[in-house]
């Protein structure tokens, strides 16, 4: 995807040192077990709604083909949980995505959390940005294998059917200028297309060396479509998004450029972007992942998505203060 034109070039102390997210202590490796509470979550469908009185929580042990390193090294070498991604097909099964040696794995589970066949692996896939579920399979928001200057990984979309690999899609490449050395992305679906958001890392152009956002979205047979940004909030530390029936989706960043939770808006973001929460942003130090790390997206009966944003006391250049993303 080619990204939209750019506003003036980014000041050019105004960088991350990539480097900084490179594993550099030993990540710690869990036995072969995973071990949790599985209960409906969002998925590649909507769940009907159900009292909080008809809602049980069962704990159920699966199981692994492989090593799981649960703890990963994250900004200055700080540990942090290496993330995994649960998603609920419509007919009920789950898909659950987890790093190893080999590439992510995608276990698939029935609806009572128990394993219900061998693993998908992913080879030479690093990272989870975004699973969703399918009754025949699942589609993977990944990084792959790629050449570019700075010698890093590429965003790629994996859809797989019946424990195949039925199409893959790189994201980022050298016609878009842009490296995914790291994804801390989300992924969603509305039943007629894919939206996939994701950091990413300027490889020539406007943004050469600089790190930023893209919004890509991607049709049921693995074609980009048109829509989306190519480059969005700076240094982007939390990123959240949420399917619409049509349109865009809704979608969240946690940025450093003006210190707090924005509602992104693609090339022009945070500049023009709605505030949600103000305080100071600093790369590793605010934000995380949604919904694992910083808070989620509900949508209201009055069409309108709410997100609880939880502060860490540190002051921002401008007063704090909250509102709901509005999409009608």
């Amino acid at each position: 995807m080619t990204p939209a034109t750019p506003a003036p070039s980014a000041p050019s102390g105004h960088r991350r040192r990539h480097l900084a997210r490179k594993p550099v202590i030993g990540s710690l490796v869990a036995a072969s077990v995973l071990a949790g509470a599985w209960y409906a979550t969002a998925g590649a469908a909507p769940a009907p709604t159900a009292a909080a009185g008809d809602l049980t929580v069962t704990n159920t042990t699966v199981s692994l083909s492989a090593k799981f390193p649960y703890l990963s090294a994250g900004y200055n070498n700080s540990r942090e949980w290496t993330r995994t991604a649960t998603a609920v097909a419509p007919n009920g099964t789950l898909r659950v995505a987890w790093p190893a040696s080999d590439g992510v794995h995608v276990t698939p589970l029935t609806a009572a959390g128990k394993r219900a066949g061998a693993d998908s692996v992913v080879k030479g896939t690093k990272e989870i940005g975004g699973l969703v579920a399918h009754n025949d399979g699942f589609a993977l928001l990944t990084r792959v294998a790629d050449t570019n200057k700075w010698k890093e990984t590429a965003a790629a979309l994996i859809r797989y059917q019946n424990g195949k690999q039925a199409w893959r899609t790189k994201l980022t490449g050298a016609s878009s200028d842009d490296t995914a050395p790291l994804l801390d992305g989300q992924l969603a679906w509305n039943g007629k297309k894919y939206g996939a958001y994701f950091v990413v890392h300027g490889a020539g152009g406007f943004a050469d060396g600089h790190f930023g956002d893209k919004l890509a979205y991607v049709n049921p047979q693995g074609k980009k479509l048109g829509g989306g940004w190519g480059w969005g909030c700076s240094h982007n530390e939390g990123i959240a998004l949420r399917a619409e029936t049509s349109g865009d989706f809704t979608s969240l960043c946690f940025d450093d450029w003006r210190s707090g939770l924005f509602v992104s808006t693609g090339i022009a973001a945070p500049d023009n972007a709605p505030v949600v929460q103000r305080e100071q942003c600093w790369a590793g130090y605010c934000g995380g992942t949604f919904a694992g790390r910083t808070g989620d997206l509900v949508k209201s009966s009055r069409r309108t998505r709410t997100t609880p944003a939880a502060g860490a006391g540190r002051s921002s250049r401008r007063p704090a203060r909250t509102r709901s993303p509005s999409r009608s």
